[in-house]
């Protein structure tokens, strides 16, 4: 009962050798922020635990903890059905009003709103829109491959976030060190940017424009 969807409409082919496609399309889905009912986990196949898509998948869900509304889903797959790990999928998502909390940085982000374009190795962020409080963020990035040789490059920019209580909870105990040197106030323009090439090769930065 964690999920509410309105419509789900899907055409599934097969033979008899196997081979398979799959063309699904889900309308209005509502998810409620339940941590007593991992919706996902009870989806995850045992086979897909180590690696992979769904794999990766289960991370972002445990870590962003998102809920909210998803205006529309659409997925195309095809492949063997005695190979699903080596499919072909592409689909889009479009978030209506999703929100997100990272545990490693627990400033929520409420009414995100854009598309997510996927495939089966890759994620594709397109300008998601949302806020916290007063403050407006835009998401952008990619993320291509799983597993050691994963790469992306993500960026979270705001021209006006507030110096406030909520910023200053979610920063690292170093940080907070440097803030309460300082007790700044006031907004500024932000550019956060994270970028990861190969294993040894993962870089972030921040720009910062005072207001």
């Amino acid at each position: 009962r964690a999920w509410a969807v309105d419509v789900i409409a899907a055409e599934f082919t097969y033979d008899r050798q196997g081979r398979y496609t799959l063309d699904l399309r889900v309308q209005n889905a509502h998810s409620k922020h339940s941590p007593q009912v991992d919706a996902f986990q009870s989806l995850l196949p045992a086979a897909f635990e180590q690696g992979g898509p769904l794999a990766s998948a289960q991370r972002f869900f445990n870590r962003y903890r998102p809920f909210g509304t998803i205006e529309q889903l659409t997925l195309n797959a095809a492949g063997s059905l005695k190979q699903l790990g080596d499919s072909e999928v592409t689909g889009t998502v479009t978030c209506g009003d999703v929100s997100i909390c990272d545990r490693k940085f627990p400033y929520a982000i409420s009414g995100l709103a854009g598309d997510v374009n996927f495939t089966q190795s890759s994620v594709t962020l397109n300008g998601l829109a949302g806020r916290h409080g007063d403050v407006d963020l835009v998401i952008r990035g990619w993320t291509r491959g799983f597993g050691p040789e994963r790469q992306y490059q993500y960026s979270v920019t705001s021209d006006n976030m507030v110096l406030d209580e909520d910023l200053y909870i979610a920063l690292q105990p170093g940080q907070k060190q440097l803030w309460n040197s300082f007790d700044p106030t006031g907004a500024i323009a932000v550019d956060y940017q994270l970028v990861r090439t190969s294993p040894l090769d993962k870089r972030q930065s921040i720009s910062v424009d005072l207001k």
